[in-house]
């Protein structure tokens, strides 16, 4: 990759975008807010999904352009914006996706930010919710917010939107190459978490 805020593509979601191929179908619309440079989106796209991905970064949606040039997908729509007022959007413009993929930066860079970042956490569910029809995958990469309060805030943010939700396997975290080490529990910072919708 040549763009970098990190290192351009997020490796530590690497098995969790392979993973999501599974849950999709040809034609599937699948809405992946804070795509960043589409790495999600590729995944959905080359199974035939038509992907819409929204993110705040105009360079980052230039990539992620290139990036769904180079793996010849075509049936996709990338949307400049702040995530929340772009779903604020799609919702008043009556629009549903099968699949959404919630996978925004950390609401929080210090303990002290935890309630405001569970706040966005919950306003970000509550919309994806609106808009997804049968899946919602949803992530945060925040170490001062353990896997049991982020999943917390979803079944809050389900409950809000009037919608049901099940767990679709296990907690999912990074890729094996990002290491946890039992002496610092703040390495396992991401979660990832895959919820059928009703």
């Amino acid at each position: 990759m040549f763009y970098c805020l990190y290192v351009g593509f997020f490796l530590d979601q690497r098995d969790n975008r392979i993973d999501i191929e599974r849950y999709i179908r040809e034609g599937d619309r699948v809405l992946d807010v804070c795509c960043y440079t589409g790495g999600f989106s590729v995944h959905c796209g080359v199974i035939g999904a038509e992907v819409w991905g929204v993110d705040i970064s105009k360079r980052a949606l230039e990539v992620a352009e290139e990036n769904m040039r180079l793996n010849n997908i075509d049936n996709y729509h990338l949307i400049h914006g702040n995530a929340f007022d772009v779903m604020r959007d799609l919702i008043e413009e009556g629009e549903f996706f099968d699949v959404v993929i919630l996978d925004p930066p950390s609401f929080t860079r210090t303990s002290e930010d935890v309630k405001n970042a569970l706040r966005a956490y919950n306003t970000l569910n509550y919309l994806g919710l609106q808009l997804s029809r049968r899946m919602l995958v949803t992530c945060s990469c925040s170490h001062h917010i353990d896997r049991e309060t982020f999943k917390s805030t979803v079944v809050s943010a389900s409950l809000r939107a009037k919608r049901e939700i099940k767990q679709i396997g296990g907690y999912r975290t990074q890729s094996p190459d990002h290491v946890i080490s039992m002496a610092n529990k703040n390495l396992e910072y991401l979660k990832c978490l895959f919820f059928a919708v009703d």
